[in-house]
């Protein structure tokens, strides 16, 4: 028989026989403590970070590595983190404080090693933090109360303190840095102060890191608040015959819209005619083709602008009620 035959008869054999007998097999344990970490050094310290990188052990029972802390001294160390590869990163340090660790190695017996010597960084705050990207600006009239969100893609940077934001009713201004119009602490924002129907409100936005330092602005984005589209037919409470059309009266400029019908305006519609019209604050016929429709039961439909997304509402009129006899 070749060696290779000979090596599957005698692992089949030594695992029927483990099978039948019980037999298991240990996790290996060489009996010793663990090397101590080595090679210890610091990869990155800046703005409220450190990074430490150290030697692998590649003893065959390693297990594990606990990281341990001590600020401005090295003489209260507590352990911070337990990590199973040679990497350590903490974040959201002070920036005017020395960070001392140390490194300690584990076995599968929980046996320690001694500790590795200690290290220090000093997370000083050295570089401002990235822009904001992609800022998108959306107005919102939800049955006459307004307001305008914003959202946006924020930097990387692990020391960001907030956002600020600007707003003008001109297009490309220039913000006057002494006087943000508001500060927000995540990516996204609701503008309720001092807004008005069919003005264009323009915004830019900058990252303020926990040392005060500033990014460069955003690109600039906008949005205008529309007035509501008003229900003519059916109205409010109103039993009516089978009809064809909804009728509405349009805003004050060409616009796109959206009509949705509901069996309960708390659910989501059961049908929608989304359409644009160039109607100026004049009466406009929107066909009316429901598969289904049943009388003497309540329904309820309501009007939707749009300003730049058809996906995005911008005024949203009250619902409104009626019935089919």
């Amino acid at each position: 028989m070749n060696f290779c035959f000979k090596l599957l008869i005698l692992i089949t054999v030594f695992l029927s026989f483990s099978c039948n007998d019980g037999i298991t097999l240990s996790p290996y344990d060489d009996g010793l403590a663990p090397a101590v970490p080595s090679g210890v050094f610091v990869v990155l310290a800046t703005d409220g970070s450190i990074v430490l990188r150290w030697n692998d052990n590649l003893e065959p029972d390693f297990s594990s590595y606990s990281v341990y802390k001590s600020v401005n001294d090295t003489l209260n160390f507590v352990q911070v983190k337990t990590v199973f590869s040679a990497f350590f990163r903490e974040d959201g340090l002070h920036y005017d404080s020395v960070y001392y660790y140390k490194i300690q190695s584990f076995d599968n017996s929980k046996r320690g090693s001694v500790f590795s010597d200690p290290i220090s960084a000093a997370p000083v705050n050295r570089y401002a933090p990235g822009t904001p990207l992609r800022l998108s600006v959306f107005g919102l009239n939800n049955e006459g109360k307004l307001s305008i969100n914003l959202t946006w893609v924020p930097p990387f940077d692990r020391d960001i303190a907030f956002f600020e934001i600007y707003r003008d009713t001109l297009p490309s201004f220039i913000p006057d840095t002494l006087n943000p119009h508001a500060f927000a602490f995540e990516n996204y924002f609701t503008d309720t102060l001092n807004l008005e129907i069919d003005k264009n409100y323009y915004y830019a936005i900058r990252t303020v890191d926990k040392g005060s330092l500033k990014s460069a602005f955003s690109g600039y984005d906008s949005d205008i608040i529309n007035k509501l589209a008003s229900q003519i037919f059916p109205s409010n409470g109103e039993l009516t015959e089978y009809f064809v059309n909804f009728s509405l009266l349009s805003i004050n400029k060409p616009a796109n819209y959206t009509i949705y019908l509901y069996e309960n305006p708390s659910t989501s519609a059961i049908w929608s005619k989304v359409f644009s019209s160039s109607a100026v604050n004049d009466t406009i016929e929107v066909l009316f083709n429901a598969p289904f429709i049943y009388p003497d039961v309540k329904y309820y439909w309501r009007i939707v602008t749009h300003s730049k997304d058809n996906a995005v509402p911008n005024s949203i009129s009250p619902v409104t009620q009626f019935r089919l006899k």
